[in-house]
């Protein structure tokens, strides 16, 4: 995962000492949870744009191969709040086995 340099500077975490001490490194969880939230909230307003439209949530055909690169970062997300935000979990290295079924059924039902 790549943080943004404002958010990272923002919360004083300096790049070489995450190298050295991993997740011990001063502000690295106060970033992760901001570019997390970030993200999120992307999530959730793109999700609005599409109910808003009078779509009812769902995707247009031409449109899914785009919005379906959203369902593995909610599942990244996902996995990423139930470490507590801490992105040197080693369970999230780990491929999701859930993830070629979320995928599927968005696909299905046109919704991310």
């Amino acid at each position: 995962m790549v943080i943004p340099a404002e958010i990272t500077a923002k919360h004083g975490v300096n790049q070489e000492e995450v190298f050295r001490t991993g997740p011990h490194a001063a502000g690295i969880e106060e970033a992760v949870f901001e570019f997390a939230t970030i993200a999120n909230d992307h999530l959730i307003t793109a999700r609005e744009m599409l109910n808003a439209d009078g779509m009812g949530g769902r995707v247009p055909p031409p449109a899914i191969p785009i919005f379906l690169s959203a369902v593995p970062t909610a599942n990244y997300l996902g996995r990423l709040e139930k470490a507590n935000f801490n992105a040197f979990e080693p369970r999230l290295q780990l491929r999701d086995w859930k993830l070629p079924w979320q995928l599927w059924r968005s696909y299905y039902k046109r919704q991310f």
